[in-house]
């Protein structure tokens, strides 16, 4: 009998495959930075070996995660740039709020001087209009409940050294998390203050001017609380049919293999057929990979079986 932990097993190597199948396409996401590639693909390793969860997405949507990551510039894992999620048997990138932070930074726009969650009873007021402000001086904290938690708050400093504030209430925050795919997931549920604080990150960003990496991670945030999938358009995605991936199944499953075409790349039309008097005797087909994907080895399975040991002690 297969016992759940051999299950998990048995998906975590699936899943790791597939990233190590899909390198290049990581690679030529972050600019041919091969390091950087193989640190998201171990970093995606290792949140699936701390998180078994994540074994019942499907290959391919944790791979299209991962390049979502890629794409935008984010790591997952510790830093909490980004985060990888399930909804249903689907992976999902989530771009944390230190990710907002940290790309704001990177791109020269700005930074997020100030995020914080207030608590009932502690001293805080703002205003809007010519002059806005934030007024907050914190309690002791010896016990952050979330349930006392009443508002989330970022402000932005211009280049200028102008700032913008953005004040979100206890009501926002609460509709905010109804709205998402998973508004019992692990991330409301354990992380709430954080949570709050992303979202407040996440609509200052769409009322101060942004650079075209941040509106990224902005729309990308929208999509996924829509349950779009992303699939990056800088990129051929190996082994993802579009209407599957639209539909989020897995295409492993169906057998197909199909490209899809960045904006502006077209297909080479095929050759005409030779005329009768210069065909050849047909010869026997002989097996190779189809034009429409470029074959790519798989990475040494020594780093995959190191961390997959971690997944073996761990019990569904």
């Amino acid at each position: 009998m297969t016992t759940g932990r051999e299950v998990v097993v048995a998906k975590y190597q699936e899943i790791s495959k597939r990233l190590d199948r899909g390198l290049p396409q990581i690679e030529q996401l972050v600019s041919g930075d091969k390091a950087l590639a193989r640190r998201m693909v171990i970093a995606a390793k290792n949140a699936l070996a701390a998180n078994p969860d994540l074994a019942q997405c499907t290959p391919n949507s944790f791979y299209l995660a991962i390049l979502n990551c890629a794409e935008a510039g984010l790591v997952p894992g510790p830093f909490q740039h980004a985060h990888i999620v399930r909804f249903g048997d689907r992976a999902v990138m989530l771009p944390g709020y230190k990710g907002y932070i940290w790309k704001a930074a990177q791109e020269g726009i700005g930074r997020v001087e100030t995020i914080e969650v207030v608590y009932h009873g502690e001293d805080f007021s703002h205003q809007l209009g010519d002059n806005p402000k934030v007024h907050h001086v914190p309690g002791s904290r010896a016990e952050e409940d979330p349930a006392k938690i009443t508002h989330a708050y970022a402000i932005f400093r211009h280049p200028d050294g102008s700032k913008t504030p953005k004040v979100i209430s206890r009501a926002q925050i609460e509709a905010a998390r109804k709205m998402s795919k998973a508004p019992n997931g692990p991330g409301w549920r354990d992380n709430y203050a954080s949570m709050a604080m992303k979202t407040a990150v996440h609509r200052l960003f769409k009322v101060v001017p942004v650079s075209p990496g941040v509106s990224k991670l902005v729309a990308m945030d929208d999509a996924a609380d829509a349950g779009i999938p992303q699939i990056p358009t800088d990129v051929t995605v190996i082994d993802v049919d579009p209407e599957i991936a639209a539909s989020g199944e897995d295409a492993g499953e169906t057998g197909k293999q199909a490209p899809v075409p960045s904006p502006g790349r077209t297909r080479a039309k095929p050759a005409p057929p030779a005329p009768a008097s210069q065909a050849k005797a047909p010869e026997t087909a002989k097996e190779g990979p189809s034009d429409s994907a470029p074959v790519e080895e798989s990475a040494p399975e020594s780093e995959e079986t190191q961390i997959g040991a971690e997944v073996a002690k761990t019990d569904s």
